[in-house]
């Protein structure tokens, strides 16, 4: 039903609400990845995680275009990696690592997919 459809995406926008202001100021940063995060907004809502993930946003996705891979495979790396965000302080020791960043893109292409998206669906989410 279209009204079901419509109803659920005010559903996300509301949960998104208050993250406008902080990704908007940082659109020239975030901008690329956007369209590649849009499919695993409900993985970065459940727990809370885009809270956890968002002030580190800055050093996630510094390279801009040149490195797409976190934000293609981020159901993979919420798959893997997610219970991460659930312990108090380690992510902001994580992503105070040097090199962080290239350790999310490289385990972002290499972690199995299969696990989190079944096999061989003929579609791939992820940049090489």
């Amino acid at each position: 039903n279209d009204d079901e459809g419509s109803e659920n995406s005010y559903k996300l926008a509301e949960q998104l609400l208050p993250y406008l202001e902080y990704y908007v100021s940082r659109l020239d940063l975030v901008g690329p990845h956007l369209p590649l995060l849009r499919p695993h907004v409900p993985l970065l809502l459940k727990h809370n995680r885009i809270a956890k993930v968002s002030p580190h946003i800055d050093r996630l996705f510094a390279k801009g275009y040149s490195d797409l891979s976190a934000s293609a495979n981020m159901d993979v790396l919420l798959f893997w990696f997610g219970w991460t965000l659930r312990v108090p302080g380690l992510p902001w020791l994580f992503f105070r690592l040097p090199g962080s960043p290239t350790m999310v893109s490289f385990l972002a292409n290499r972690l199995p997919k299969r696990f989190v998206r079944g096999y061989c669906r003929g579609v791939s989410c992820y940049v090489d």
